[in-house]
């Protein structure tokens, strides 16, 4: 049986393209408005240990996504990978 290696690029999986609908883009802008309310709760109860434990090898951290601004977090992310 051949071993499973995780591929950390890609920590929800790959980009798979869908067909455009109205409601898809519906569905689409109402996961953008409650995404900070969702990563918010998520951490909430977190202790700082925690929240300063990286998802994967020289990944973020959760105080990195929880307090930055999304115009500041995902530039510096998509251009720095030393985060």
């Amino acid at each position: 049986m051949p071993m499973v290696t995780a591929d950390y690029r890609y920590p929800i999986g790959k980009y798979e393209p869908q067909p455009f609908s109205i409601e898809r883009k519906v569905e689409w802008l109402a996961e953008i408005k409650f995404l900070p309310l969702a990563l918010e709760s998520a951490i909430l109860n977190l202790d700082e240990q925690q929240l300063q434990t990286p998802y994967r090898e020289d990944g973020w951290t959760a105080t990195l996504t929880g307090k930055s601004p999304s115009s500041t977090c995902f530039p510096t992310g998509l251009k720095d990978h030393s985060l």
